[in-house]
């Protein structure tokens, strides 16, 4: 993780010498419509098959990113627990990080299904996906790609962590109700939260890991 949190870190100082941050390279400088997605036609590497965008769900909100993996980037034979309906081609959710207003990561976060409308992974195989996700994009979205990229190395842990406290939340809420439709319940949105310490960087571990 050492490595990645100094990429994390270099990255974030360029940004600061130059007074911007990750949400202008995302917006480019433009306040952000609610429900857009940033930039346009989302971040996605055909290589790795790694997808990523910025959207707020509505004005003077400080916005989150979501992070994803298409099925070209999985190994062969992993499956989706529940599979999206009439799209085979759907990814596979790894997390989302949200933004403070100063546009840094504060906190990451693990949502319910019809949130993304993703294919549905038990957290032992997001655990797996997690160490696939790299953006290697061309200009200019590249600095995005590395900083998401060092993003994602430096909190796999708090992700893979995350998916697992998401199953359990599920579980938790079971009720005698099945799991598709607990995971079509737009009543549970957020399954689980780890804020994230403030500083330069982001790359600390959250807290309660």
């Amino acid at each position: 993780m050492t490595g990645a949190l100094g990429r994390l870190r270099r990255l974030e100082a360029a940004l600061r010498a130059e007074g911007i941050g990750p949400l202008d390279l995302l917006t480019d400088h433009r306040p952000p419509e609610p429900l857009r997605h940033y930039p346009d036609g989302d971040l996605y590497d055909p290589r790795s098959a790694a997808q990523a965008y910025f959207h707020v769900h509505r004005p003077q909100e400080s916005g989150h990113i979501h992070l994803f993996l298409r099925p070209a980037g999985m190994p062969a034979g992993m499956v989706p627990l529940v599979p999206a309906a009439g799209d085979p081609k759907a990814p596979c959710h790894l997390g989302a990080v949200e933004l403070d207003h100063r546009g840094m990561p504060c906190a990451l976060f693990a949502t319910n299904r019809w949130v993304t409308g993703e294919a549905w992974f038990a957290a032992a195989d997001v655990a797996l996906l997690l160490v696939r996700f790299r953006l290697d994009l061309p200009p200019p979205h590249d600095r995005l790609g590395r900083w998401l990229s060092a993003l994602g190395d430096v909190h796999r842990p708090a992700l893979a962590e995350l998916a697992r406290r998401r199953d359990a939340a599920l579980a938790d809420l079971a009720g005698g109700r099945s799991l598709e439709d607990r995971l079509e319940d737009e009543t549970l949105e957020v399954l689980a939260r780890m804020p994230l310490p403030p500083g330069p960087g982001a790359g600390m571990i959250p807290a309660n890991l």
